[in-house]
Formats: C-alpha cells, structure tokens, sequence
C-alpha cells in the first residue's frame, strides 16, 4: 500500500468549491474520476481559483501484527509529530481547473480506482475510492466540509502492507491563501 501527501492532496482537492450556500450537488455511485470530474462541472459547481495552502497530519495508523513494543514507538513518533509541524503543500488551482475540473484533479485519473460513492454539496464533501494494483487493495473514505476558501477533510485509508492489514487515518486542512505564484504547483 502506498500513500503519498499528493493522494492527501488529491482526496482533498475536490473540497475546494466556491459554491457555498448554493443548492448545486453531486452524487454518483461506481464512477470513475473522469465521471466525478464530469458531473461536477455539469452541475455547476465551480472551484475558488488561487494558492491554496494544505497542512495533513498523520493522526493514527495501525498494522496488523506489530509488536506491542513498536506500536507504542509509533504512536509515540505520531504524538510528537502532531505537536510539532505538519506537512504543509502550497498548490496552484488555476482558473481553467476551477471551472472544468479534469479526471486528475479528482484522483490522478487513476484506471485502478473507482469512487464506489461521492457526494457533494451544501458543504458537504463526501466518498469511498476502492483502488486495485499490483500493490494490493485499498479502500479511501473521506468526510470533509467546505467553503468557497476553505476546506477540512478526515480521511482513513485501509489495505494490504506486505500482506498484513494497515490503516491510516489522516486529517487535511486547507485555505486559500492569495494569489497564485510561479513557483507554485499547479493541481
């Protein structure tokens, strides 16, 4: 199982809507990041272009068969963590992306993932990704709120490690911050 902060990111991203208030929403069941991306642009539902700044922290993650005395290490390490800084990401959303979101602006329009149910709307962001690869399965739910330029995100990971079961759970926040800059990322 890999997980990587641009697949924080990505899980994230969608909750970068600049439609608060509105009655617009999505729900799609068994879709593809394209037929995500797809019928959030039929519906209307536009994003706030800019910087965005992302902070994600690990908040827990569990491995099937570690040793007491390394789960204890682990958590010990993720307390110590949350303390101190976070992984912090400044991407560029363009104006383009925010009016017609593509397949990777909702999961690198990964061919091994599917959303087997998305929802959003009202300032509400919600889905389950199941993803198949030569790196096993894995399952991604996501329960997040939104506005126009702001987002929080709770998101927990399940799947295979080397054969054992392991979860993560990790929490995203995100603002806009500004105007884009050249050097950053552009989504």
């Amino acid at each position: 199982m890999r997980i990587t902060i641009t697949t924080i990111s990505l899980l994230a991203v969608p909750a970068l809507l600049a439609g608060c208030g509105e009655k617009k929403a999505v729900e799609v069941k068994n879709a593809s990041a394209s037929e995500v991306a797809s019928k959030v642009t039929d519906a209307g539902i536009h994003f706030q272009p800019g910087a965005w700044e992302t902070t994600a922290k690990m908040a827990d993650v569990s491995i099937e068969g570690l040793s007491p005395e390394m789960a204890a290490a682990m958590k010990s390490a993720m307390a110590q963590n949350a303390a101190g800084p976070a992984h912090v990401t400044r991407t560029c959303l363009t104006p383009e992306k925010a009016e017609k979101p593509d397949s990777t602006f909702f999961g690198k329009g990964d061919s091994h993932c599917t959303y087997k149910d998305f929802t959003m709307g009202g300032g509400k962001i919600a889905g389950t990704m199941a993803c198949k690869d030569e790196g096993g399965d894995r399952t991604m739910t996501m329960n997040g709120s939104y506005t126009p330029d702001s987002y929080t995100m709770d998101m927990t990971m399940a799947g295979d490690h080397g054969g054992k079961a392991m979860t993560m759970h990790l929490v995203a926040t995100s603002h806009r911050v500004g105007d884009c800059r050249p050097d950053d990322r552009t989504n």
